[in-house]
């Protein structure tokens, strides 16, 4: 029998890059050819030997296997979504594991994911998205597409229902984020849900979450650190986890 192929957002040549790294260092410093290059070895090692750890970790408890984190986050999403009629959209679809999942949550809506994927994401595909959907048993009501969430290929106020999860970060072709909430409310109808799960604390990427908000043109807005919904562990609570990830939710 077919399965679904959901990886976790953790990609795996990630952990293996920095696992050889710093058991490289790890080696270098054990040999003592020289007193200087040894300490200097392990040190570089010792942040490299975290990261392995954290992502590691993270790639445990976001998978099936471990905390089923991953699932959880997709489940609250979800949960925000009142709407049951019309058209929904899914910017940054991945694996197409967030829109698959809504499809029989609203039988009654059809869905379009969007993803760029590309080199940097060859984890995740189209072709991946649509096999998935069809083990799942919903191709029928979900359509895949290739493209930037810099420049929705979509009209005005096309979709009922506009979600995103954690992508407005990665998105590479504009630098200035808060652009790309602009675009994603674009192609949303007048009176229709919006929930987007982004790293909205970090004002490095984002700026001032508060000037971010109210730089929205929308009706309602509701702001929700992560962390606060899902009791998450701590070392998922991390800057290098999700300790900047916030939930926005609204009406358009």
């Amino acid at each position: 029998m077919r399965k679904p192929n959901y990886n976790t957002w953790i990609r795996k040549r990630n952990v293996v890059t920095f696992a050889i790294i710093s058991a490289s260092l790890l080696i270098l410093a054990a040999l003592w050819l020289n007193i200087i290059v040894s300490i200097i070895a392990f040190v570089l090692a010792l942040p490299f030997i975290y990261l392995t750890f954290v992502l590691s970790y993270t790639y445990y408890q976001f998978s099936e296997h471990g905390g089923h984190y991953q699932r959880k986050i997709h489940d609250e999403i979800l949960e925000q979504i009142t709407v049951q009629n019309g058209k929904l959209l899914d910017i940054g679809c991945g694996n197409g594991a967030l829109i698959i999942k809504a499809a029989p949550k609203l039988p009654n809506m059809t869905a379009v994911g969007i993803d760029f994927w590309g080199n940097e994401w060859s984890d995740y595909s189209k072709k991946q998205c649509e096999s998935n959907a069809e083990v799942e048993g919903v191709s029928d009501r979900i359509t895949f597409l290739q493209g930037s969430a810099a420049k929705l290929p979509f009209d005005n106020d096309e979709f009922d229902v506009v979600i995103s999860c954690l992508t407005f970060h990665e998105v590479k072709d504009m630098p200035d984020k808060e652009k790309l909430l602009y675009e994603a409310l674009r192609v949303l109808k007048s009176g229709g849900t919006f929930v987007f799960l982004d790293l909205f604390e970090s004002e490095k990427v984002f700026g001032k979450l508060e000037a971010l908000l109210a730089s929205l043109d929308v009706s309602t807005i509701e702001a929700e650190r992560l962390g606060e919904v899902i009791p998450l562990p701590k070392l998922l609570l991390t800057k290098q986890c999700l300790g900047y990830a916030v939930i926005i939710k609204g009406v358009k």
